[in-house]
């Protein structure tokens, strides 16, 4: 990935990770950005650089909110286990939560 394009997905990131923190109540605009985290998630290569690690902490902090991880539409279930599938390819061999959480 170009040094560019990776500032401009971490860029991005640190924007989602703010809405991510405060989601929106309406499902389908949670969807809608959920899909994006997705979408910036899937360009974010193994071994990224630290200012990279650095914005994916609080989109893994808020993928494990209650308020996400246990929302009652199952589409906005479905999103966040995707983005957390990315963040463990993402962060492979170490595993992004610890073992307490994964047993959740």
């Amino acid at each position: 990935m170009s040094c560019s394009f990776e500032k401009e997905v971490e860029q991005q990131l640190k924007e989602a990770r703010h809405t991510l923190l405060n989601p929106p109540f309406a499902t389908d605009e949670l969807l809608k950005i959920l899909g994006e985290a997705e979408g910036l998630l899937s360009n974010v290569e193994q071994a990224s650089h630290r200012s990279m690690q650095d914005a994916l902490l609080p989109i893994m902090k808020a993928l494990i909110s209650d308020e996400l991880f246990r929302h009652s539409d199952m589409d906005v279930k479905l999103y966040v286990a995707s983005c957390i599938t990315e963040l463990m390819r993402i962060t492979a061999p170490v595993p992004p939560y610890d073992n307490e959480w994964m047993k959740v």
